[in-house]
């Protein structure tokens, strides 16, 4: 997506998104919630990670 807006001429440089998000406080709230099973994670390749 990044390499596609960069393309595209919707951002000027590289950006790393990994930097902007901190998945502890989502991560927090779902195992707070119980909700494990219904909030699947997946990897860089969008594949389903099993827990």
């Amino acid at each position: 997506m990044v390499q596609e807006s960069r393309e595209l001429g919707l951002i000027r440089g590289d950006v790393d998104v990994a930097r902007w998000i901190e998945p502890k406080y989502v991560q927090a709230a779902i195992e707070q919630l119980g909700l494990q099973k219904l909030w699947p994670v997946y990897d860089a390749d969008n594949r389903p990670i099993v827990r």
